[in-house]
């Protein structure tokens, strides 16, 4: 969705969204105040009628406006079966659907009134993904806005969000700034996402889909980061994080050559797969039973660490490093040296062994961690 301050004429029924050609020409060059996908703090369906914050119905979208304000929802719908679909949208004031760029409307409901709802049909002749184009406007007092379809032969249903999707031919990128305030998950689908705005609020970030969320920018939010499902690749920075989490089946990718991603207090629990892949990169203690893998000419300082396996790799004159550091703060003394990687066992809680494992060349290093690691 795209969220725009303003452009609701006053009373939430602007004659530019009576025309496809009136919307694109409304918003055309202008920067939403917010864009976020509609699966945005696990929403699951197109359904924004909690008014109960004077109207701030997409307040977990990130966009916290009252009155005054338009939405755009733009994006591909899943239709299975040949027939007539039924679409209907409810809102308070106006809204209105289009249809593989048609620009004869699928529902007018353009108007300035309390929630009322309006419906119009489509006739399928071609299962499969259909562009989709949604719009909301409200005007003064609380705002209200639900689509729901009612497929061939079946029962009405407002539209889930798992049979819309954002883009069909190439991954969604969003440049706009984002606020956090309630936990949001980002579904990023099969195909991607990628947010290259700055990030801030109490709230955090958790990711599913099997793809790739990217983050390029400066992410300050400040509760914590959840990945359950596929890979997030941050070459910003989220030094602000309470804590990161990596599932079993997940991954993280730390690659910033500038900065260091994260805090050098942040904690780190991963069970799947850390890839740290440039600069110098800090964290708090790491721990869970998943795999850690320092690129060659890269840092990777710690407070302590307990993994299951950790690789080091390195190439001539290009070593990579793990480093302790003491529980004050301040790096260890140096410890043993072998392949590039800088060790000081004493500065972490001991697992009952360890194994370290050297390549033919000594380029790669890989640490086994077993055991339990000691209480402090």
């Amino acid at each position: 969705g795209k969220y725009y301050s303003g452009h609701d004429a006053g009373n939430g029924a602007p004659g530019w969204m009576n025309t496809l050609a009136g919307v694109r020409a409304e918003f055309a060059g202008v920067v939403p105040d917010v864009i976020a996908p509609t699966t945005t703090a696990g929403q699951t369906e197109l359904f924004f009628r909690d008014n109960a914050v004077q109207g701030a119905i997409y307040r977990f979208q990130g966009f916290t406006r009252q009155y005054n304000y338009s939405a755009v929802f733009e994006g591909y719908i899943d239709l299975p079966l040949v027939g007539t679909y039924t679409f209907t949208t409810g809102s308070d004031d106006g809204s209105m659907i289009w249809i593989d760029d048609n620009p004869t409307p699928v529902v007018a409901n353009n108007y300035a009134q309390g929630y009322t709802e309006r419906s119009g049909t489509y006739n399928n002749t071609t299962p499969g993904l259909h562009k989709i184009l949604l719009t909301h406007s409200n005007g003064v007092g609380p705002g209200d806005f639900a689509a729901y379809y009612t497929p061939p032969g079946g029962t009405r249903t407002t539209i889930p969000n798992s049979v819309l999707f954002h883009g069909y031919f190439e991954p969604l990128r969003l440049s706009n700034d984002f606020v956090l305030t309630g936990t949001a998950t980002i579904d990023v689908g099969t195909l991607g996402i990628t947010l290259s705005g700055d990030g801030s609020g109490s709230g955090g970030l958790t990711k599913i889909g099997s793809s790739q969320l990217l983050l390029t920018g400066a992410a300050a939010y400040q509760g914590p980061t959840v990945v359950s499902e596929g890979k997030l690749r941050i070459t910003g920075t989220a030094n602000r994080t309470s804590r990161v989490s990596v599932a079993g089946a997940a991954s993280l990718e730390l690659d910033n050559d500038a900065h260091s991603v994260l805090a050098a207090t942040t904690p780190v629990l991963n069970d799947g797969k850390l890839s740290v892949l440039a600069g110098e990169q800090l964290m708090g203690h790491l721990t869970g039973g998943g795999e850690t893998v320092i690129d060659a000419g890269v840092t990777l300082s710690v407070a302590s660490l307990y993994q299951q396996n950790v690789t080091i790799n390195g190439k001539e004159d290009l070593p990579g490093k793990l480093i302790f550091r003491s529980s004050a703060g301040a790096e260890a003394a140096p410890g043993f040296v072998a392949g590039g990687e800088h060790l000081a066992p004493a500065a972490v809680p001991e697992p009952a062994s360890a194994v370290l494992l050297f390549a033919a060349a000594v380029t790669t290093v890989l640490l086994t961690l077993r055991g339990q690691p000691r209480r402090r």
